[in-house]
């Protein structure tokens, strides 16, 4: 009968979820709170990590000519840059790896270009495939191209897409 077939939960589901949710709200809440990798593979769903992109800080970052080499422009109008920053991972979870925003100012403090930099360009090969550690610090070194305006200052950010 499809009645009986209806009020049984899947066999991948914990019983306990479905016998102690009451409402729509109460079922969101609990299931969250069951969810977890081994219950939810059966299932094909994912379980993320936390992101709390407040608890990551950019606790520096300079941006400087490559050693050796000076900051006026080379080839026509490209500059070569490398972006340092240090990353840290401030809370007691496992996070996604951020995204980084640059914004490159000219002398009126203009932002005059935008980039972002996802992990996969800031991260050494094979370490986008692990999660930013609890109070792991990373530190990154990127070069940046610039072709056209003259740049005099840049703002770093942190986002998750």
């Amino acid at each position: 009968d499809s009645a009986a077939r209806m009020s049984r939960p899947p066999p991948a589901v914990p019983t306990h979820v479905e016998m102690t949710c009451s409402s729509s709200e109460s079922l969101i809440i609990r299931w969250r709170s069951y969810t977890t990798i081994e219950s939810c593979e059966p299932l094909g769903c994912e379980v993320g990590y936390a992101r709390h992109i407040d608890r990551i800080s950019i606790t520096s970052s300079s941006l400087q000519p490559p050693a050796g080499q000076a900051g006026a422009p080379q080839q026509d109008t490209l500059t070569k840059l490398v972006l340092r920053a240090s990353l840290r991972n401030r809370y007691d979870q496992p996070q996604p790896w951020p995204a980084l925003r640059l914004d490159l100012s000219d002398l009126s403090d203009t932002v005059v270009i935008r980039k972002v930099l996802l992990p996969e360009d800031y991260l050494p090969k094979g370490q986008t495939q692990r999660p930013f550690e609890p109070g792991a610090e990373l530190n990154i070194a990127v070069p940046i191209q610039v072709n056209g305006p003259q740049v005099n200052g840049f703002q770093l950010h942190k986002f998750f897409p």
